[in-house]
C-alpha cells in the first residue's frame, strides 16, 4: 500500500494562517465586549425606568390623597420632638405608601429616652407613634462627669441635669447598672437617705455612703440593708452621724468601727437597740 503524501504548509501560507487566527480572536473579543456593554446599558435603563415608574406611581397615590397629613404622638414627655421627627424620616405631604413603619421604629428606638415604641400607618393620611419613655433613676458620676441614668443604667442625658438634682448620685464604673441594688435599701431608711449625698460603688462588690457632713459610711458586701437599718437605729438613739466622726465602718459582722475626725480608726462600744441586737455584738 502506498502511503499518502503529507500535506505540508509552505512558509508563505503560515503568516496568513496566523493573521486569520488573530483577526478571529479580535472579532470574538469585540463581540463579547459589545454584548457586555449592551447588557449593562439595558440593565441601567431598566433600573432607571423602574425607579421612574415607582416615583410616578407614588406621586399619583399622593395626589389621590394617600399622603402624610397627620402625625400623632402619644407618651412623649422628655424625648426631643426634633429628634423624633428626624428619626421618623417623613414630613407632611410625603406619600404614605413610601413610609416604612419598621424602619422608623428601629430609628426611634435608638433615642436615649425611648424604652419602647410602636409605629403604625393608617390610611389614607395618618401616622401613629406610641412611646414608653425611660424613667430617671439616679445621677451617675464616672471620671468626674455626671449623667442621668434609668434603673438599668442606660444613659438618658449628659447635659441640662439641673432638673434632676434631687436624685441620688451613684459613683463608680459599674454604679449606674448596680444602683437598683442599693438605692431601694437606702430609701427604706428615710433619715439616712436624707443625709446621704452620694453612694460609691467600691471594688465592684460593696457600697460606701458619702454623707452631707462628709462622714464616710462603709457598708458590708453581704446584707447592706441590715447595716443601714443598724445605722438608722444608732442615729435615732445616739445621734451617731452628728458626732465628730470621719468614718463609720460597718463591714465586719457584729462590729462597728469609728474613726473620729483627726484620729485613727478604732472600735467603739455603741449601744444597739433591742430590735437590732440579735446577731450583733459591739465592743
Amino acid at each position: 500500500m502506498t502511503a499518502m503524501p503529507r500535506k505540508n504548509i509552505s512558509r508563505r501560507q503560515a503568516p496568513r494562517l496566523l493573521q486569520r487566527t488573530f483577526y478571529a480572536l479580535v472579532g470574538l473579543w469585540a463581540l463579547v465586549t459589545a454584548g457586555v456593554c449592551i447588557h449593562l446599558w439595558w440593565e441601567g435603563w431598566f433600573l432607571t425606568a423602574t425607579e421612574q415608574l415607582a416615583e410616578t406611581a407614588l406621586d399619583m397615590t399622593r395626589r389621590a390623597g394617600l399622603s402624610v397629613a397627620n402625625i400623632r404622638v402619644t407618651g412623649r414627655n422628655m424625648t426631643s420632638g426634633e429628634d423624633l421627627l428626624s428619626s421618623l424620616g417623613v414630613t407632611q405631604g410625603d406619600p404614605i405608601l413610601s413610609f416604612s413603619p419598621e424602619m422608623a421604629r428601629e430609628k426611634i428606638a435608638n433615642l436615649s429616652w425611648v424604652k419602647t415604641v410602636r409605629v403604625q400607618r393608617q390610611m389614607p393620611d395618618t401616622l401613629f407613634i406610641t412611646i414608653t419613655e425611660r424613667k430617671p433613676y439616679a445621677l451617675w458620676q464616672y471620671h468626674h462627669k455626671l449623667a442621668l441614668v434609668d434603673e438599668t443604667g442606660a444613659v438618658l442625658e449628659r447635659e441640662n441635669l439641673n432638673p434632676f438634682r434631687a436624685l441620688k448620685i451613684v459613683v463608680g464604673e459599674d454604679a449606674a447598672r448596680r444602683a437598683r441594688d442599693i438605692l431601694p435599701l437606702l430609701a427604706a431608711q428615710p433619715e439616712i437617705e436624707r443625709r446621704t449625698d452620694a453612694v460609691i460603688h467600691v471594688g465592684g462588690r460593696r457600697w460606701d455612703l458619702k454623707m452631707a457632713n462628709n462622714v464616710l459610711v462603709k457598708l458590708p458586701e453581704d446584707d447592706p440593708g441590715f447595716a443601714l437599718a443598724q445605722l438608722a437605729d444608732l442615729q435615732a438613739e445616739q445621734g451617731l452621724l452628728d458626732r465628730k466622726v470621719a468614718v463609720i465602718d460597718l463591714r465586719l459582722p457584729g462590729r462597728i468601727s469609728l474613726q473620729i475626725a483627726g484620729e485613727t480608726q478604732k472600735d467603739s462600744p455603741l449601744r444597739i437597740s433591742q430590735s437590732r441586737k440579735e446577731g450583733v455584738k459591739t465592743q
